[in-house]
């Protein structure tokens, strides 16, 4: 007898298959997936497979390859291995994991990348996918947030042939070509910088030079904007005495918890959807404890923090916004964080005078 094809939804973290298990109504169906009629969501626990590159080897490319394949054909792709580290035979965990996800694979008619909204969390998914090499069709859920709407509209509504994820994927596998590349080549010409270096020393610049971080200039303003992962950690080591460790835990909980968007790095504005959105939210602000007096005195939201020509849909992250959930169950570091990050939402979204 055949066996019905199914869907299968993968996450990164337990934490975040949680999430999308509750939102459409899966419950758990063994130790490394939750099920419901025709779908499964499952995790990978973080990088489970690496990929390496060595660029001394023949490159191949084809007009006929996916960026994808490009990225398939020139890298080699093994199961971690951190049994030194941790101490105990984790591997055999990992290898477990991956057995159980390719059964989940080899009865899908097609699998979602449910993974959270970075460069970083596609090549998670992209070096699992090649690694298992079980011939799917394969989508992105792409999820700044984590309300229960927005993970069933992604699920149940997935973008399967997107030209804008292309563009996107594009791009992030190009970019870790290009910083494989120099990595290789930072590493045969070290002798080389190092001495370069040693004679730049003691030389005086006074030319103002741009703050660059990820390869992106940090462009500095005078005027309140949404905070970013960055300004977070910034501001929680200066005024509240939290470690990067601490903060970068607490953000990424209050994001799993579905009260903010996605982190991200350093982009302190929201395309003009997200602004539209905020209408609705900043209503919730109310009811928070210490910011709610601001929020009811808010009457119209400033405009200053939307980026002109970018859509929610883009594949880009945006500054942090609150996501009209009401906040339960956060320990004292998240409950700070939160409010912190209310506060810097409302005074962002609060006009000027005259605007």
């Amino acid at each position: 007898m055949k066996t019905e094809k199914i869907i299968t939804i993968v996450a990164d973290s337990h934490l975040m298959a949680d999430n999308i298990a509750r939102a459409i109504g899966a419950t758990p169906a063994g130790e490394y997936h939750y099920a419901k009629e025709g779908y499964a969501v499952t995790w990978t626990n973080g990088s489970i497979v690496e990929a390496s590159y060595n660029p001394k080897q023949p490159f191949i490319l084809s007009d006929s390859m996916t960026p994808q394949q490009v990225y398939a054909h020139n890298f080699d792709f093994a199961v971690r291995d951190y049994d030194k580290v941790v101490g105990y035979d984790k591997k055999a965990e990992d290898l477990a994991r991956l057995d159980a996800i390719k059964a989940l694979f080899k009865n899908s008619s097609l699998v979602i990348n449910a993974t959270m909204p970075t460069p970083y969390c596609d090549l998670v998914f992209w070096n699992l996918y090649w690694y298992l090499a079980v011939p799917v069709k394969t989508c992105r859920a792409w999820l700044p947030v984590l309300t229960n709407r927005a993970i069933r509209g992604a699920i149940y509504n997935p973008r399967i042939d997107d030209e804008r994820y292309k563009q996107y994927i594009s791009k992030v596998i190009y970019d870790k070509f290009l910083e494989e590349d120099e990595i290789w080549r930072e590493a045969e010409a070290e002798e080389q910088a190092q001495l370069a270096l040693k004679a730049a020393e003691g030389k005086e610049d006074d030319e103002e030079k741009p703050i660059i971080y990820n390869g992106q200039e940090v462009k500095l303003v005078d005027y309140p904007v949404l905070p970013s992962f960055l300004s977070l950690l910034v501001t929680a080591s200066a005024e509240f005495g939290y470690n990067h460790d601490e903060t970068a835990d607490a953000v990424l909980h209050l994001y799993l918890k579905k009260l903010i968007s996605f982190p991200s790095d350093i982009q302190s504005g929201v395309p003009y959807s997200v602004w539209r959105n905020m209408k609705r939210n900043m209503r919730m602000l109310r009811y928070n404890s210490r910011w709610g007096e601001q929020a009811k005195a808010l009457k119209k939201l400033s405009r200053r923090c939307v980026i002109k020509g970018v859509s929610d849909g883009a594949y880009e992250t945006y500054g942090i916004v609150t996501t009209g959930l009401h906040p339960t169950d956060l320990t004292g570091k998240e409950r700070i964080i939160y409010d912190h990050i209310v506060k810097q939402v409302i005074d962002a979204f609060t006009p000027f005078e005259g605007e």
